[in-house]
């Protein structure tokens, strides 16, 4: 028998605590930790999708939320 390898997700962890303490926690949980905020407090994380669900259930975690890549447009908007 072979294991099904786990998609890797990307999301923002929002955290209790600071997020530098935050980011070793993940790293230590199986996470790979992309970028640190501090002015909202929280961490962009990636991984298998079955670390970020037992990681989102941790005292630290205040909220998730998908990390998705925002683009702007350039240019007028309707009415200008």
């Amino acid at each position: 028998m072979f294991s099904k390898k786990e998609r890797n997700i990307n999301v923002i962890l929002r955290t209790r605590i600071d997020p530098k303490v935050a980011a070793q926690k993940a790293e230590k949980a199986g996470l790979k930790v992309k970028r640190i905020f501090s002015l909202l407090p929280g961490i962009a994380v990636s991984g298998p999708e079955n670390v970020v669900k037992r990681v989102e259930r941790a005292r630290w975690v205040q909220s998730i939320e998908s990390d998705r890549t925002v683009h702007a447009i350039k240019g007028k908007r309707k009415g200008d």
